[in-house]
């Protein structure tokens, strides 16, 4: 990893650079094709650039914004025809501050590159000083996780053994040995961009949780 970051007074600007490159044989899921332990390797790189300022608005409000882009790389054993996505992100929040009150208010909106349309995540929040050392505060927020590239891009082969054994009344005696031990059956798992029976699953949507707070600080 690397990231240089550069700052004067409130403008920074940030960048990272991320490589994960990871071998994972999975000892309890044979591969099909092979009979060797199921490879979970994969190699992610990302890199990231940000870009923020604060302006002071008269004498009690600030505005702080600014936005992001991000481009990951894959290269993923059990998601082959995953290669890449770009995020693009931006943000605006505006603090205020009336003697003893103070509030937040910011929106961020993002677009990645699986999702059909942009998400927006707004938060409020507001504290009141009811003294000089008690506070009062509440906030609301929205919060959203897009899927992951295996969500859209799993394809995968293992072997599921299914027990049989309850077929065994059923079947004349010459077959009966055929269900003694657990019947290797062969199961393909696919994420949502791969059709099923020829028909097309549904487009992923972003899980979301809105979250609200009330707290008091004493000191």
């Amino acid at each position: 990893y690397g990231r240089v970051a550069y700052s004067r007074k409130a403008l920074k600007i940030n960048a990272f650079l991320n490589t994960t490159n990871t071998e994972a044989p999975n000892l309890l899921l044979p591969d099909p094709l092979t009979g060797k332990p199921l490879q979970l390797n994969f190699l992610v790189k990302t890199a990231d650039l940000e870009v923020g300022d604060s302006h002071a608005v008269g004498q009690n409000q600030v505005l702080t914004y600014g936005g992001n882009v991000r481009r990951n790389l894959f290269d993923i054993t059990i998601a082959p025809n995953v290669r890449n996505r770009t995020e693009l992100g931006a943000y605006l929040q505006d603090e205020i501050f009336v003697k003893r009150l103070r509030i937040t208010a910011g929106l961020r909106a993002d677009k990645f590159g699986n999702l059909d349309n942009a998400v927006v995540s707004p938060r409020f929040s507001a504290s009141f000083k009811v003294a000089p050392e008690h506070a009062i505060r509440g906030s609301v927020n929205r919060a959203f996780r897009s899927p992951s590239a295996i969500n859209n891009y799993l394809d995968l082969n293992i072997v599921n053994p299914v027990d049989l054994r309850g077929l065994a009344p059923l079947l004349p005696a010459a077959f009966q040995p055929l269900v003694a031990n657990p019947f290797p059956l062969l199961v393909r798992g696919v994420g949502s961009e791969y059709a099923i029976g020829g028909k097309a699953q549904a487009t992923l949507k972003e899980s979301s949780v809105t979250a609200y707070e009330i707290g008091y600080t004493g000191t």
